[in-house]
C-alpha cells in the first residue's frame, strides 16, 4: 500500500523537469502555430526546481513522516 510520502517522492521528479516541459512546449507553440505566449523571459526550469525543493522543505518541516506503532 502507497502512503502519501511514497506519492510525494514519486512526484518530485516530475516537479523537478516541469519547467524545462513548460518551456519546450511554448517553444514549440511559438515554432509550429505562431503563438507567442511570452513565457521565455521566466526562468522555468529554476521554477520547476524551487518547486520540487518546496515540496521537500514542506515535507520535512511541515509533516515530517512519523511512524505509527
Amino acid at each position: 500500500m502507497t502512503s502519501r510520502h511514497d506519492i510525494v517522492l514519486a512526484a518530485l521528479p516530475a516537479l523537478a523537469v516541469s519547467g524545462i516541459v513548460v518551456q519546450y512546449l511554448n517553444s514549440l507553440f511559438t515554432a509550429v502555430l505562431g503563438i507567442h505566449v511570452g513565457l521565455p523571459e521566466l526562468p522555468l526550469v529554476l521554477a520547476g526546481l524551487s518547486a520540487a525543493v518546496l515540496v521537500v522543505c514542506h515535507e520535512v518541516f511541515i509533516q515530517p513522516p512519523v511512524e505509527h506503532y
